[in-house]
């Protein structure tokens, strides 16, 4: 009676549009509120206190012999933890775009800021690290600098094994004809943040695929043994570095992102029904449009029943908005770095975010004036402090699948996800980064690399 009383008297709730704008108003307040406590600068300083065993490891961290490998090098936070990197010691390879030129000017800048600092031989850190020039946004730009990293190792390793057997006194006759040079840590970090839409060369919507799809998810696959990854060359460990604005996306809303060009589209349009097999799933390409209602729980699991034939990613939004298409793709790298890590959980797979952080990308993308809602922002050494612990911890210090902020786990959402409800949150984001990685999968082949 009480139920039924408390309905009587309630207001009627604002028609559907409005409650959506109402919910859009109220998820940014939260989001500002929260970032303007944690992820500034203000929020370092408060965290800072807490984390003196994490800063003395990261100062005193010998990464001799250790070997890893950054995209988004070429500055911002990339180039933060390359330069650390090889302070340390590690052998570095790092991912980025453009020709020998811009190759040769970023050796000599980083190797004269490491040699600087580190009083260190420039000769050293420059036989320690090296570029693979290559475009995280293509499957053939990722797919061509991986190959380059595997023919680069296997020369390390004879090189090693040449030197150890010119330096034994009495080489066995049986001895190793390798000493190993493993990959300890990947870092997935290239990205982008566009105004206008814009597509790859093989037809992709660039943030999505610099982001996510080849940049993350491709370069991932490559690096944990996927495409005939020899065992000596996989990563011991995965780093995503996805952003606080994450939470701007509750979920993944696959029918409000655009994904291909007009041209992609019609040839898949245009491809015959194939059965392949991806990841232990049937494959099917994409064969017409359909718009799916993610507003239950329900009504994504039968979704992804059908994923395979009838594809949302033909799919073509009325408008694009640059912020939520970044907001999607770093949503989906933390959902990635959950299922990754529930389907090898012998690596440690994390995402992670600086906070908001000075670096070049973040003054292209807001300018002055948005920036005055961040501030104060954090140094590029203070939003990187937490990505180096990531980088150097100990297997057991890390729990595989979280998503970190100054080497804690962090809220991956403001509230329980809406799709969901509240009891179904856990179970939710499970099936979401299930379907996210089934969705990997599709986009992947989909593109002819």
């Amino acid at each position: 009676l009480k139920l039924q009383f408390l309905y009587l008297i309630a207001p009627p709730l604002p028609p559907p549009p409005v409650r959506t704008m109402l919910s859009g108003l109220s998820r940014a307040y939260r989001f500002v509120k929260r970032g303007r406590a944690e992820f500034n600068q203000t929020g370092w300083l408060a965290h800072r206190p807490g984390l003196d065993a994490e800063v003395r490891l990261v100062e005193t961290a010998d990464l001799s012999g250790r070997t890893y490998l950054v995209t988004g090098a070429a500055s911002g936070v990339g180039y933060e933890l390359t330069r650390y990197l090889l302070s340390k010691g590690a052998f570095v390879y790092v991912m980025i775009r453009g020709d020998a030129a811009r190759e040769a000017a970023f050796v000599q800048r980083v190797v004269g800021d490491v040699a600087a600092e580190a009083a260190a031989p420039g000769d050293d850190v420059r036989s320690r690290v090296h570029v693979l020039l290559g475009d995280c946004g293509t499957k053939r730009g990722v797919r061509d600098a991986w190959a380059a990293f595997r023919e680069h190792q296997a020369r390390r390793r004879q090189v090693a094994c040449d030197a150890d057997v010119k330096t034994s006194a009495a080489p066995q006759e049986n001895a190793p004809v390798q000493r190993a040079a493993p990959l300890d840590a990947v870092v997935c970090n290239a990205g982008a943040l566009l105004d206008e839409i814009a597509y790859t060369a093989e037809g992709m919507e660039v943030t999505l695929a610099t982001h996510l799809v080849f940049g993350s998810h491709f370069l991932a696959k490559l690096a944990l043994g996927g495409g005939g990854t020899a065992a000596q060359d996989t990563a011991q460990r995965v780093v995503f570095v996805s952003s606080g604005g994450m939470l701007n996306a509750e979920h993944m809303r696959w029918d409000a992102i655009p994904v291909f060009n007009d041209a992609a589209k019609a040839r898949l349009a245009a491809r015959e029904p194939t059965e392949d097999v991806a990841a232990g799933s049937p494959l099917r390409y994409f064969q017409k449009a359909k718009e799916t209602d993610f507003a239950s729980l329900a009504a994504r699991q039968a979704s992804m029943t059908n994923a395979f034939e009838d594809s949302t990613f033909t799919a073509s939004p009325g408008g694009y908005n640059g912020q939520m298409q970044y907001a999607y793709a770093k949503r989906a790298q933390v959902l990635l770095a959950e299922a990754l890590a529930a389907a090898h959980p012998g690596k440690q797979i994390v995402s992670c975010h600086p906070g908001w952080t000075a670096t070049p990308g973040v003054d292209k993308a807001y300018g002055s004036a948005m920036k005055l809602l961040l501030n104060p922002l954090r140094t590029t050494a203070e939003g990187t402090l937490g990505m180096k612990w990531l980088l150097v911890c100990p297997p057991a210090a890390l729990r595989s699948g979280d998503f970190y902020l100054d080497c804690r786990p962090d809220l991956k959402y403001l509230s329980p996800p809406s799709c969901c409800g509240e009891a179904a949150a856990d179970a939710g984001a499970g099936y979401e980064a299930e379907y996210l990685r089934a969705q990997m999968d599709i986009l992947e082949a989909a593109v002819d690399a």
